[in-house]
């Protein structure tokens, strides 16, 4: 059987404003679960429970597409966020104070350990 046509596809266009009641499973009739888009809230994904289908409203996967980001930029973004914190750089610092500081710690105590004597003899 072909593609269905859009006259079909858009028969029941939806806005994204709330009021709307639940909308039936198109495949067994059950009412679905909507869950809003998490990167744009405009899109809502409706989730059938009882046959695990998941169903868009036209255009709604090009929204997604168009404001899906790489991983490379959702790791700029979350660098530049946690950057832009004064604590974040003062925390940097101290930690790598410590890890100079557990250096010369350990450079002094080595002979302390047994593996150390063990080398020896």
């Amino acid at each position: 059987m072909g593609r269905p046509s859009n006259s079909i596809m858009l028969r029941y266009p939806r806005n994204n404003d709330g009021q709307r009641g639940p909308i039936k499973c198109p495949k067994c009739g059950i009412p679905m679960h909507t869950h809003k888009y998490e990167r744009d809230k405009e899109v809502n994904v409706d989730e059938c429970y009882n046959c695990g289908g998941f169903f868009l409203d036209s255009g709604e996967l090009t929204d997604i597409r168009n404001n899906y980001m790489s991983d490379a930029e959702v790791q700029a973004y979350a660098d530049k966020i946690i950057n832009s914190v004064p604590e974040y750089a003062q925390a940097m610092k101290d930690l790598d104070a410590q890890k100079k500081r557990l250096e010369s710690i350990q450079k002094l105590t080595k002979f302390l350990t047994v593996d150390y004597w063990r080398k020896k003899f």
